[in-house]
Formats: structure tokens, sequence, C-alpha cells
């Protein structure tokens, strides 16, 4: 009897350390969320509203800007993309000549935000027909999480929706953006309304034509 219960026990201990074994295996392979893949080769294809269409590659090389690194992205459209990925928000290096010639670290992301989160830029920009610095204010949000969207007959899932008011010192708003983006896949759509006192509207969008992730 008593080798009997001794075997039982010991069933009992194997079974319960093969049970927490599992439950160990399945936190390591825990789905990470990635919104902008940086594998070297992968590629995305993208078609502007206006204009012909290009395409972006992620290379090995890393460059400093403002301080911080980032991953650089070659186009066919002869300008380079800086991204960068600290946890779980995304950055973008961002300069215009003439009107953002210093540039910025554009936080444009937060994947671990809920639905309603909030954060904010503040830059001195340059503006046509305006001589003097003025303040531009980028207000974001998460609008959607965790949805379904279908782009250029492509079904892609937990996708997150950031909306963007532009606003400008002495002028108020005078603009909006919406940014999507894919799990695994990055930005699939884009779409810019902004209208500047004294300068033509501008309504464009970028839709995902393609693209491979290495």
């Amino acid at each position: 009897l008593q080798s009997f219960i001794m075997k039982y026990l010991f069933s009992i201990l194997v079974v319960s350390l093969s049970f927490l074994s599992c439950k160990k295996d399945e936190k390591k392979v825990a789905e990470v969320p990635n919104y902008f893949p940086s594998t070297v080769g992968s590629n995305w294809t993208y078609q502007p509203s206006q204009g012909a269409s290009y395409k972006i590659t992620a290379t090995s090389k890393d460059t400093m800007a403002l301080g911080t690194s980032y991953k650089v992205y070659t186009s066919t459209d002869g300008q380079n993309r800086y991204r960068t990925r600290v946890n779980n928000e995304y950055f973008q290096f961002l300069a215009i000549p003439q009107i953002l010639p210093t540039g910025v670290n554009e936080l444009y992301l937060k994947d671990n935000q809920p639905v309603g989160a909030t954060w904010s830029l503040s830059q001195a920009v340059t503006l046509p027909n305006i001589p003097f610095p003025v303040n531009i204010n980028l207000a974001y949000s998460i609008k959607t999480k965790d949805t379904t969207m279908t782009v250029n007959n492509k079904a892609f899932t937990k996708v997150i929706k950031v909306g963007q008011i532009i606003s400008v010192q002495g002028f108020g708003n005078i603009g909006t953006s919406s940014f999507f983006y894919a799990d695994k896949v990055g930005l699939i759509r884009s779409e810019v309304n902004v209208s500047i006192p004294g300068q033509p509207a501008t309504n464009a969008s970028e839709t995902l034509l393609s693209h491979e992730i290495k």
C-alpha cells in the first residue's frame, strides 16, 4: 500500500511539473506587437493619391539624429526614412527644408495605449509667407484598436488608427490626419487634410500596395 501511495503521489508531482512547464512555455511564446518591422530587406510599396508609387526598404544602416539612433529606410522617391522603436513607442525623424530644417523626433505611435489615449508634440517651424517662426502643435490620439481593415483588397488585422489634429500659433487648427497601422506590417494607409492661410488646401492620402516582411 505504501508503495502504491508513493507511486500515486509521484505521478501527481510529474503531472503538476509538466503543467507548470507548459505554462512557462506559453509565456515565452507570447506574441509581441510590432507596428513597423525593421528586419533588413523588408519593403513596402505605397501609392499616393497624387504622383507615382514608391518603395521603402529597410537597410542594415543606423544613423544618429538629435541624440536618437534610427534605422535607415531607403526609398525610390529619393527620400530616406528614419525610424526607431523603443519598447511600445515608435519614432521617426522628420526634417523639412525651409520649414523644419533642424528636424524633430516625432513619437507617432504608442501600441500599448487604450482607445482615447493622447499625447502631443510642439515645435517651432517657418511657414511660407510668414516672416517669423511659429509654433506648430500636433495632438495625437488612439481612435480605434484591434480592428480589421481592408486596403487594396487585402484584409489587415490588429489595426490601430491614430488621429492627429494640427494647430498653428495664431491660426488655430489648420488640419487633421489619420494613420492606420497593422501589426507585423506597419503603415497601411494615411489621410491628411491641411489648409494653411494663404496656401492651397492639401487633401492627400497614401495606400499600401504591397509589402514583404523578411
